[in-house]
């Protein structure tokens, strides 16, 4: 935060005669307040614009990681923005575009299992996950978007061979020599808690997007449940039950953080 100010401050050199706080992103906004009222979320302005950031950097770049600890909102930011396209698909089909995504854990399967593996006794080549979910998405023949989200940590066991996706050439060399080409509507986003265990050729490779838990806060959590309780309950009863979560969460959190080790 400390370094948007000198950030402006390039830009602003760079381009006098722009203003870099143009609201040129209304539409989008409007279709992410949109998105969060249908999955009653808080239509927090901070959560917001970390969804047009997502927005924009998918926009320039084929491979995406979004940093963040858990409840950052790193997953709900991806399903937001993909309704909200998807609206705005509907008024502006020419600019906007609807998503496919797929997601998978990286880290929830071997490597074999992962990019495929060949049998030497059988002398049979078995297709690994990933290259089946790309020839998949690549045998949908539709202008739509492609999204391939690695919900998981980055280590270079796995991340190494994705090197050649995300450079210029777009391409998945397997070791059946095999080789599966991306196409530019294509990206592949990583989902991630930290960087510790990549390599700087990845991390050089792809855009990022760093999302802080305090961006969203407990209270956004709170009345989202709130909001998706039974009609049964009177507004009052919800607001007492609001009010008592309030009471009750913001102290223990606080408590946990001072007192307790993890």
């Amino acid at each position: 935060a400390q370094d948007i100010p000198l950030y402006e401050g390039i830009i602003a050199d760079l381009f006098p005669k722009k203003n870099p706080k143009e609201d040129s992103n209304g539409l989008i906004k409007k279709a992410l307040c949109d998105s969060f009222a249908l999955d009653k979320l808080q239509p927090k302005e901070a959560y917001i614009n970390k969804c047009i950031q997502i927005f924009e950097t998918t926009s320039i770049r084929h491979g995406v990681i979004l940093i963040g600890e858990p409840l950052s909102g790193k997953t709900q930011s991806l399903r937001s923005l993909k309704k909200a396209l998807s609206l705005l698909k509907e008024v502006d089909g020419q600019k906007y575009y609807s998503m496919i995504v797929k997601t998978l854990n990286p880290k929830a399967m071997e490597f074999k299992q992962l990019y495929g593996s060949f049998n030497s006794d059988a002398k049979i080549w078995t297709e690994g996950v990933i290259p089946i979910l790309i020839r998949d998405l690549t045998e949908i023949n539709t202008p739509d978007k492609k999204w391939l989200v690695f919900d998981g940590p980055v280590d270079v066991a796995w991340m190494e061979s994705m090197n050649s996706v995300l450079d210029d050439n777009k391409k998945l060399c397997l070791n059946s020599g095999s080789v599966i080409k991306i196409t530019s509507n294509w990206t592949m986003l990583f989902e991630v808690e930290c960087l510790r265990h990549a390599i700087p050729a990845i991390v050089s490779r792809c855009g990022m997007v760093f999302l802080e838990s305090n961006t969203l806060g407990c209270d956004a959590l709170v009345l989202s449940y709130c909001d998706s309780l039974p009609a049964i309950l009177t507004p009052k009863r919800i607001k007492t039950i609001e009010e008592h979560l309030m009471s009750v969460i913001k102290p223990t959190i606080l408590f946990v953080i001072k007192h307790c080790k993890f």
